[in-house]
């Protein structure tokens, strides 16, 4: 599990000049002139202010915005 805050100190680093918009369920980020923003869920209920998000989901996200060796350099995932 790896936090929001965590998570968008990652993406300040790496896909310098992202956005997020944080929905009731769901983060929409944009990167780039992707046609469609990638979407995070917010976790159970997404009530706490530094909730936590699967593994999985972050390296979902590197892998579609293709920040994958700076994303595992900044977080330490295993993206292999």
């Amino acid at each position: 599990m790896i936090t929001i805050k965590d998570i968008y100190a990652m993406l300040d680093v790496c896909a310098h000049g992202f956005s997020a918009e944080e929905k009731p369920h769901r983060i929409r980020i944009n990167y780039k002139s992707q046609k469609e923003p990638f979407r995070l869920p917010r976790g159970p209920h997404g009530r706490a202010p530094n909730y936590s998000i699967e593994a999985g989901w972050v390296r979902r996200m590197a892998r579609y915005f293709s920040i994958e060796k700076c994303a595992q350099a900044e977080l330490g995932l295993k993206l292999a």
